[in-house]
């Protein structure tokens, strides 16, 4: 793996700039974080449209509308980005000119790792800055009320946020890791794009009627913990007390730990045995 020293951190770090510029020419990040940001503005017109606004107040607007972006936009980016991360290299052969920087695998992989898990989250920020601008706009934020009776103060709320984002980064960083490998094993854009997709989406449906012991293997599934944040933040909009060490968090953040390990090592190790002549 890598050495812990000056040098090849300041290897990182050179790689890793070199790498957030070519992520800023691209095209498709952009059009990932605009559409991250708007998406708060179009769950207000909708939960308008469908009479649910009146329900709502600002925590309880913020928490919906990042679940929902949490488990439908934000996957499809990162996992498109994590995808191409290593074949937009090894199609073309420009990782070579890469590793004889010099610049080691490892060292060339965790650039691309980093740059990765960077989008990642600034995806979910700005989805969750651009929710509480609406949420504030249109709704009451704030400490949770009923009447004059404060029912979950507004420090309260302002840390939960903090924990339901981190809670949901990690469901999400093993989605860049699942990514992350199928780039490591695929040859090509297309392979490496299509299998990553069509997994993460076929298995959605399947894992909730496939039996594993007394439970179904959603329990086991990282992709089911994307919510998990947001909709005990939900929770804790309507008043309900709830507890960040319950056995669905802790799940939660075992199974995105697994996973992510499995598959960034597992890539890791496909890529140090790639004969760089191929």
């Amino acid at each position: 793996m890598i050495s812990a020293n000056p040098s090849s951190l300041k290897k990182i770090l050179a790689a890793f700039h070199n790498e957030m510029i070519k992520t800023t020419a691209l095209k498709y990040p952009w059009l990932g974080l605009a559409l991250s940001a708007a998406m708060p503005f179009f769950c207000a017109i909708g939960f308008s449209q469908m009479g649910a606004a009146k329900n709502l107040n600002g925590v309880s607007f913020l928490s919906n509308s990042t679940q929902l972006a949490a488990t439908s936009l934000i996957p499809i980016f990162v996992l498109i980005h994590a995808a191409l991360l290593i074949v937009s290299e090894t199609e073309q052969g420009t990782y070579r000119d890469a590793l004889c920087r010099p610049l080691g695998r490892s060292e060339f992989l965790f650039s691309k790792l980093f740059a990765a898990a960077l989008f990642s989250l600034m995806l979910l920020a700005v989805n969750i800055i651009s929710g509480l601008i609406v949420a504030k706009w249109k709704y009451q934020l704030g400490a949770v009320m009923d009447g004059e009776t404060v029912l979950v103060s507004g420090t309260t709320i302002a840390a939960s946020i903090l924990i339901a984002a981190l809670l949901t980064m990690l469901p999400i960083f093993a989605l860049l890791s699942f990514g992350f490998f199928m780039s490591a094993i695929a040859r090509t854009y297309a392979g490496a794009i299509g299998f990553a997709l069509g997994i993460n989406i076929g298995i959605q449906p399947l894992k909730y009627f496939i039996p594993v012991g007394n439970a179904h293997l959603d329990k086991y599934i990282f992709s089911s913990y994307l919510d998990t944040g947001f909709s005990m933040l939900n929770e804790l909009a309507s008043g309900i007390s709830i507890s960040w060490n319950s056995p669905n968090v802790i799940r939660c953040v075992v199974i995105s730990a697994i996973y992510t390990t499995v598959f960034l090592f597992t890539a890791f190790i496909i890529f140090h045995k790639r004969d760089l002549n191929k």
